[in-house]
């Protein structure tokens, strides 16, 4: 028997040219279904190498001490801080929770709640002095944006919403999926641990395939499919034994929450000076979030988790660019390319 995958072979190949050697990785999925569409990581290995018995153990040696560590796949089991991309998640929790995305909310760079924060400031990245409302706030990621609707929000607040899209669990999947964290504590007891998440920084730690899930949600009108790369059991003969189709780990978020965070999405990518503007495709709404995470060692990494169209999503794409120099810049015309190729474009 075999199992038959829902990889698309056009997708996977456009999502491999769109890396371009890069270390990184990117996964598309059916937001519908969960059907993994595509799935890169790189660098990866060649498996023949391994299974030779000639080669095998200086194989596996160079493999297991390999830096760039070729065996994780970084799909489902790389561990990076989210960066902007978390602004999705904050969003929909504060909108649950009472926040009219019409208000405005000022920002001036930099901002500190109190003194009792020391050194601690949030940055904006534009260094900006005005008011802005969600949907200004995810055009400009606004980082003190983001941090105020955190404080108001509140550290358990924030760490439901975390935990019911699935930060800090493993995600079920038919392959091994690692399970990051919100924090090292698993609460946000700290105001400037909470501000510092709720823009995505903090302690957070998140695969690309658990960031792909989150966009799946807005996209899927706030269920969260299940994630899988198989979708049946043949026999010898090629007939189907078992088809497998996991329904939806559940109703994350109400349809109308969904509804908001989708159109303030499509705004980061459509609206004139938009950050996530390189990630539009001609003939169709994007919906999608860029984000440049920190890194302790080194250039910071680059995301965009996105999905088109906006209006009836048929694809979703994570995009995770590691020590990439521009950071979400340069992961949004990847996350546009992928898609395109997944909407046949």
């Amino acid at each position: 028997g075999a199992v038959q995958l829902a990889i698309e072979p056009a997708v996977q190949r456009a999502a491999t040219a769109a890396l371009a050697g890069r270390r990184g990785a990117i996964v598309v999925l059916d937001p519908r279904t969960g059907a993994i569409l595509a799935s890169v990581s790189l660098p990866n290995y060649e498996p023949s190498l391994v299974s030779d018995p000639a080669q095998q153990d200086v194989a596996w040696r160079q493999l297991n001490e390999n830096t760039e560590r070729p065996l994780i796949d970084r799909v489902s089991q790389g561990l990076y801080p989210p960066g902007s991309t978390m602004k999705v998640l904050t969003a929909a929790a504060a909108l649950e929770s009472g926040l009219d995305p019409k208000a405005k909310i000022r920002v001036d760079d930099p901002f500190q709640a109190d003194p009792s924060w020391g050194t601690y400031r949030v940055r904006s990245s534009s260094q900006a002095h005005g008011d802005f409302d969600l949907s200004l706030a995810m055009q400009r990621s606004e980082n003190i944006y983001f941090a105020k609707v955190g404080l108001q929000l509140g550290g358990a607040r924030l760490a439901e919403y975390a935990g019911r899209f699935g930060l800090g669990r493993a995600p079920q999947c038919d392959l091994p999926t690692a399970r990051g964290q919100l924090s090292r504590s698993g609460s946000l007891d700290r105001p400037t641990l909470l501000a510092d998440t709720a823009y995505g920084q903090g302690e957070l730690l998140v695969t690309p395939l658990q960031m792909a899930l989150v966009a799946a949600t807005i996209a899927n009108g706030g269920v969260m499919p299940a994630p899988h790369y198989a979708t049946a059991v043949t026999d010898a003969s090629g007939a189907v034994v078992r088809t497998i189709a996991p329904g939806p780990v559940g109703q994350v978020i109400r349809p109308e929450t969904a509804r908001t965070v989708r159109d303030v999405m499509v705004d980061a990518v459509q609206a004139p000076g938009a950050f996530a503007a390189a990630a539009r495709i001609q003939g169709t709404n994007v919906a999608g979030k860029t984000g440049t995470a920190e890194n302790p060692r080194g250039a910071p990494h680059g995301w965009f988790i996105g999905f088109a169209p906006a209006d009836a999503p048929t694809a979703v794409v994570a995009v995770l660019l590691e020590n990439s120099p521009k950071g979400g810049e340069d992961a949004a015309p990847v996350g546009g390319a992928v898609l395109r190729a997944a909407l046949g474009r």
